[in-house]
């Protein structure tokens, strides 16, 4: 398959993604260009905008996440320019990897200046396309929570509990509390993984245990 050809299906996968997700004014691919400047994919959620750039090739990772943090204001002020978008105000970075799995030092070379880049990779989006079939459109908030974007409006959830004292001297307490799922789910999630490909730290959620 050539260079193009799989750029173009991981961005059109991509795309489809983030809209079955159900992020606003999502867009993307080879013909989405705003102020001259092609953009692979976009995905709007209240004041954030998130900003993607794929990669097929494992070569020279560093250096294509240093040209996209370099290109990264361009593409934002391009963005603030446009019509439908120049309604957020906040902004993430996330970089797609194709086959290659994330790697500690590959994710701290995202992080180690500003605008700091997420990494996602093909088991992280595995991970949320069988989320997003247990529990729907609540699988966003896990993504949104993994990439730090908070709400706008903090909301608060409240419900009787019961308090238990466990082991440690007093260091740690248990709490036990009824609620449904389709409220708890906004305002929590499992976590997913470890950075270099270890196992995730819970089973993955399943319909035939959620009440909705």
């Amino acid at each position: 398959m050539a260079q193009q050809d799989a750029s173009d299906i991981q961005e059109k996968q991509l795309v489809h993604f983030l809209k079955k997700l159900g992020f606003n004014d999502v867009d993307g691919g080879r013909n989405f260009i705003v102020g001259g400047r092609q953009i692979d994919a976009v995905a709007g959620h209240e004041n954030t905008l998130i900003i993607f750039e794929c990669t097929t090739q494992n070569d020279d990772l560093p250096g294509k996440i240093e040209k996209f943090r370099g290109s990264a204001n361009e593409k934002i002020h391009a963005l603030k320019q446009h019509d439908v978008y120049n309604k957020y105000h906040k902004y993430k970075l996330v970089f797609v990897l194709g086959d290659q799995p994330i790697t500690q030092p590959l994710e701290k070379r995202a992080e180690a200046s500003k605008p700091e880049i997420a990494i996602w990779d093909n088991k992280l989006l595995s991970y949320y396309r069988s989320l997003h079939e247990s529990i729907r459109q609540f699988a966003k908030y896990s993504l949104l929570a993994e990439l730090g974007v908070k709400p706008d409006n903090a909301e608060e959830l409240s419900v009787p509990a019961f308090s238990i004292e466990t082991s440690g001297g007093g260091r740690y307490r248990l709490f036990i509390f009824s609620v449904q799922a389709a409220d708890f789910v906004r305002f929590c999630y499992v976590a997913r993984r470890q950075t270099g490909g270890e196992n995730y730290y819970q089973r993955m959620i399943k319909n035939s245990r959620l009440v909705y």
